[in-house]
């Protein structure tokens, strides 16, 4: 017992600290990694990840500027996505940046099926 409560001690600090830096709550953070297929869809999923969220703003990132193409058009229907999920309003905008770099250093999802440029 005293380990949960501890536990919980934690998690409720680290969220405070969180909450002062202008960024959302751990379990809000972790929604948003674990469902990430399921708010963008498994085809974009592979090419592109949550880089991060700030004061309500979620930042994308991508290797492919025809995939931020498609994010922005529905960036709008993502902050809905992610906002149900979480139970908060959590996102308020959804920024997209393309970068050179993967997440592990390498094209995401590169020659993934269905990729957007027909790779």
């Amino acid at each position: 017992m005293r380990h949960r409560r501890s536990s919980r001690h934690v998690s409720n600090s680290l969220d405070a600290v969180l909450a002062h830096l202008g960024r959302p709550s751990v379990d809000a953070h972790e929604v948003i990694r674990t469902k990430w297929a399921t708010i963008v869809g498994s085809r974009l999923a592979g090419w592109c990840w949550p880089s991060e969220l700030v004061s309500g703003e979620l930042v994308v990132s991508t290797t492919d500027p025809v995939v931020a193409e498609e994010l922005n058009l529905i960036s709008r229907e993502l902050a809905g996505t992610l906002n149900r999920l979480v139970g908060d309003d959590v996102v308020a905008t959804v920024r997209v940046r393309v970068t050179s770099e993967g997440r592990s250093g390498g094209a995401p999802g590169e020659g993934a099926p269905g990729a957007p440029d027909g790779r």
